[in-house]
């Protein structure tokens, strides 16, 4: 014989727990998924934050702003290789520009002193010029002076030589 059992149980006692688990499978993977996108954009901010420091610092290098911080070195991977030599590169590129402003102050002071110094050289030639023409001229007066000493010895020399003869001739005639 065939016994049937009827029983009489209220619907929601009976789908109760797959109603849970209804909303528990709605629920975990929007949870899942909250977590997976909160975990996502950490793990992107901790990739994209130090590339945009490094950005920034680069685009301040750019314009000409030398005197930028160091960036933090966050991680030993290749975004923190790169910021790693990017600070060095910033150092030396400082270190090159300083070099660069001493040496052109160096070259500003010994041209100048070089001008300076042809200045100078400048002035002596003039004054030796000065001093050569002024011995050329006093060598043509002491020239003149000697031509003119020299025509008045020759008279002098006439002179005594018709003053023998007079006397001479008076010798003569007087004898």
């Amino acid at each position: 014989s065939i016994w049937i059992l009827g029983m009489a149980v209220h619907y929601d006692y009976i789908f109760a727990p797959i109603h849970k688990l209804r909303i528990m499978y709605a629920v975990l993977p929007l949870v899942g998924l909250a977590l997976v996108m909160v975990l996502c954009q950490g793990m992107a901010q901790r990739i994209t934050g130090p590339i945009i420091s490094l950005e920034k610092s680069a685009a301040s290098l750019a314009e000409g702003v030398l005197m930028v911080p160091d960036v933090p070195v966050e991680s030993d991977d290749e975004v923190g290789s790169m910021t790693s030599a990017f600070n060095r590169m910033k150092k030396h590129l400082h270190e090159l520009i300083s070099h660069m402003a001493n040496t052109s102050a160096q070259l500003s002071a010994a041209s100048e002193e070089l001008a300076a110094i042809a200045h100078q050289s400048a002035r002596a030639s003039v004054n030796v010029a000065e001093s050569v023409e002024e011995v050329a001229l006093d060598m043509e007066q002491q020239l003149k002076d000697i031509d003119r000493i020299k025509c008045n010895v020759d008279e002098v020399f006439i002179d005594i030589a018709d003053m023998a003869k007079q006397v001479e001739n008076s010798y003569v005639t007087e004898d």
